[in-house]
């Protein structure tokens, strides 16, 4: 029986938290201390407490998505008789992913050790 990750955020709501965690949330904060500092607003440490509170479990949420991030295998892009070729080399069996919903991989540079899944027509210049 296979379980769903519970901690797997999408790439883009990884981005979005990712951005409000290092951007938004320290400024808001900044904004609203200094604010209450030189304008008297109320509670300005409680409310630079709790924004700082919830951009560190966030912070925590998004490092965690990342850290059981592990990539399906690499993309190997290289050349060959002048063409330009891809292929795959998989962490796991093909089959395997028969259930997954989805698949991440590297992307790098490099010969393959047997043939390539496809083939370029070399660009004329």
């Amino acid at each position: 029986m296979k379980t769903e990750n519970v901690f797997e955020l999408s790439d883009r709501t990884y981005q979005k938290l990712k951005y409000a965690v290092q951007f938004v949330l320290p400024g808001l904060g900044t904004l609203y201390f200094t604010l209450s500092q030189i304008w008297g607003f109320p509670f300005g440490e409680a409310v630079l407490g709790t924004i700082s509170a919830v951009s560190l479990f966030l912070g925590v949420l998004i490092g965690i998505s990342n850290y059981r991030y592990v990539p399906t295998g690499d993309i190997v892009v290289g050349e060959q008789d002048g063409a330009t070729t891809f292929g795959f080399e998989l962490n796991k069996l093909p089959e395997d992913f028969m259930n997954d919903r989805m698949a991440t991989f590297n992307i790098r540079r490099g010969d393959l050790p047997g043939e390539p899944v496809a083939k370029t027509v070399p660009r004329r210049g």
